[in-house]
This record gives structure tokens, sequence and C-alpha cells, in this order.
């Protein structure tokens, strides 16, 4: 239980494990969103959820496969129980030590879990057993119609890629200074395309399209000229991140404010 708790908290990005005695500590983002005079402690604004998405997804440390293929392997807006198990076996496959089935299958229920929301619940369940992952409210996965499989019906799911309210234009430009080492790596300026498409991008983690992605960028270098500027070159549209960034924490900061 100990071991699995510290699992989740170090891919969400709320605490480390430093130092000989592995003892816990609060990461800037834990400290600043959820410690104990923290912005957001209770997970009342969705944008803590859509921040704890973004930390899962794009965890340069400690990455979950599936977090990883569902956002940044697989482009399709669709996908089958089945086909992801296989996409699974694939790469644990190339393990020293491959996974079993059961330990495959588990990875993916227990993502599936944090995202889909339970169907009508039966009477007699117990209560505990109903309570489900904060993130399912979300949408970010809904469950669809099953198709036939190799072993019976096999359950198909839908990526929202659909224009997302809960992402604040502050939040966005948050994720832009935080990933562009990962997506941009060393380059001052980055193509629409890259910010939409590219691994650990923007775009691509909250699967956003290609005119929400437009119309925030151009807001972005309204909002923050220091930041941000527009350009254009061999008729792409591109992103120029100026060297005056805030620091991360006043980042975070900057996203709550006002929704209290």
């Amino acid at each position: 239980m100990v071991e699995s708790l510290r699992c989740w908290v170090e891919l969400y990005g709320v605490a480390r494990f430093d130092g000989p005695a592995r003892q816990p500590e609060l990461t800037e983002f834990g400290q600043i969103v959820l410690g104990r005079k923290g912005c957001d402690p209770f997970l009342e604004d969705e944008q803590t959820l859509w921040l704890l998405h973004w930390n899962a997804a794009t965890n340069p440390t400690r990455r979950f496969f599936a977090w990883h293929w569902v956002c940044n392997v697989h482009a399709e807006h669709e996908f089958s129980y089945d086909e992801a198990l296989r996409a699974f076996k694939a790469h644990a496959d190339t393990y020293a030590r491959p996974l079993s089935n059961t330990t495959l299958h588990q990875h993916l229920d227990v993502f599936l879990g944090t995202y889909v929301q339970s169907s009508t619940p039966l009477s007699g369940v117990v209560a505990e057993d109903l309570l489900e992952s904060p993130l399912s409210v979300l949408g970010f996965i809904r469950r669809g119609e099953p198709r036939p499989g190799s072993h019976g019906k096999d359950l198909t799911y839908t990526v929202d890629s659909g224009t997302k309210s809960g992402i604040s234009d502050e939040l966005f430009r948050f994720c832009l200074h935080d990933g562009w080492t990962q997506f941009a790596r060393d380059e001052i300026t980055c193509s629409y395309r890259q910010i939409g498409h590219a691994i650990n991008s923007p775009g691509r983690i909250f699967r956003l399209s290609e005119h929400d992605i437009h119309d925030r960028l151009q807001r972005l270098a309204v909002k923050w000229p220091k930041e941000f500027t527009l350009a254009e070159s061999n008729n792409q549209r591109q992103l120029r991140r100026l060297p005056s960034a805030p620091k991360p924490a006043v980042l975070l900061r900057t996203i709550y404010e006002g929704t209290k």
C-alpha cells in the first residue's frame, strides 16, 4: 500500500522521495497547489485535475506506459481494449523481465479506471467500490460501444478532442513553459504543428484541435508579449519563446488568480 501510494504521488508530481532515507517531500507543485495553504488542496478546481493529468503524461522520471501510449503514441481518437493490450504487451516484451498478462491487464484497468466514469451501478454494490477517480470528471476518455473481438466483445474507448473550457490560457501558458524542453528541446521557436502534435506537447497531451491551439497562441502573444511572440517562416506559423519567462511557482499561482 505504501509503495503504491509512493508511485502515484511521484507520477503526479506531488512529492519526491530523495536522500538515503527516502523520506517524502512535497515538490514545488505539491506545495503550491495541494499544500496546507495551497491554491486548491481539495481538488475543487478543474484546472488542478488537468495539471495532474499533464504531470502524469509528461513525467520524465517515472513514466507509466499507459499514459504515454494513449497521450503520445496512439494518434487516433478511438482505441479498443484489445488494441491497447497488444501495444502494452509489445512494449513489455522489450523488458529484460517481460510482464505477465495479468500485470498488463491490471495496468490498463487502472489507467481506464482513472479516466472513465463507471456505468450506472447495480444495487447491492458496496459504496466504497463506487468511488471514482477525480480525473474521471474531465471526460477525457469515454467508454464507447463494444465491437467483436478475438475473445468475444472488445470494449472501445474515445479520447475527447473537443474544446476544453477547463483549460485556461494561464494553464496552457504554464504547460508551454513547463514542457518546452521536452517538445521543442533547445529551440527558441517552434511551429504550431509541434505545439499541437509533438510528443509531450500541450496540444498532444490535452488533445486540442488545431483551431483551438491557433486561438490560444494568438491570445498568449497578446496577453504576455514579454514571453511569447508570433512569427512566420517559410509559410509556417511559429511561436517564439522569449527568455523572460517567470519562474514556475509564479506561473502556477497565476492559474488560480481570480478563481477564489
